[in-house]
């Protein structure tokens, strides 16, 4: 748009967008693990206002809709690396769900959209979880992240506790809890990732507990030791340890990996 006059010329413009009920979601997926059921999808645009979603099951196919996790797109811990929004759904019944979706906001609602895949709950006998597997550290800086597969959960939702001892003790320090159903610690390999930054000087070993309402299963330790290091321009590298991930300046604190393996 433009305005003149005598003296001058203005030009502007004005971006007028049109708000309305969402659009559906899409590039809906779904699998399943352990008789836990792992959806994800892709948010459509919001009609201009916040969306909310409201994930859907219904059992047998009895034509019966019951709602099972309600999402608002600004709820961070639902949304993957890619953008995806990703939900886990435990502690089930056994039968065989159908799965849907629906996207909302104060405007209106879009239709409902169906999961193209059923997923099956098996009846599981009871027990305490068994050995998360495919335990692995990486040292980046001063931060360590730890990664690994979760085991089946017993039939009941299990929750992750990750330790460390310092300088060989006997005495282990929880350092995170993690629940099998806080997807924002789930990565798309299907495998959980934890960071521990600032750690205390020393030479550390690490292990997992899982555990559910019935009991623990037995700690199992990650193979690896690590070391947090104090470095100034003096510090060097030493047979026993892998080359520094970071900086190497006074100051600077760095993690290094242990060459050898725990026994």
């Amino acid at each position: 748009m433009q305005i003149a006059n005598d003296i001058n010329t203005a030009n502007f413009s004005i971006d007028v967008k049109a708000t309305s009920k969402p659009s559906q979601p899409s590039e809906l997926k779904l699998t399943t693990l352990d008789n836990i059921a792992t959806l994800n999808f892709k948010q459509g645009f919001n009609g201009g206002h916040e969306q909310t979603f409201v994930l859907q099951t219904s059992l047998n196919s009895d034509e019966s809709w019951m709602n099972k996790t309600v999402i608002n797109e600004s709820d961070s811990k639902y949304i993957n690396g890619n953008g995806r929004f990703q939900v886990h759904l435990t502690n089930l019944v056994p039968g065989i769900y159908s799965a849907r979706l629906l996207a909302f906001n104060f405007l209106g609602a879009a239709d409902p959209v169906e999961f193209e895949e059923q997923y099956e709950i098996k009846e599981l006998n009871e027990g305490q979880p068994s050995l998360p597997t495919e335990l692995t550290l990486t040292p980046m800086d001063n931060t360590v992240t730890f990664e690994w597969k979760e085991g089946l959960n017993g039939g009941h939702e299990q929750t992750f506790v990750l330790e460390t001892s310092l300088n060989s003790g006997d005495s282990w320090t929880n350092r995170f809890t993690i629940k099998e159903s806080e997807s924002k610690y789930l990565n798309e390999n299907g495998k959980f990732k934890v960071n521990l930054p600032n750690l205390d000087p020393g030479v550390y070993k690490a292990r997992l507990v899982a555990f559910n309402i019935i009991g623990a299963a037995d700690p199992v330790e990650f193979k690896k030791r690590f070391e947090i290091i104090k470095l100034n321009q003096e510090t060097l590298p030493r047979d026993s340890v892998g080359p520094v991930i970071g900086g190497t300046v006074g100051g600077i604190m760095a993690a290094l990996v242990i060459s050898h393996n725990q026994k």
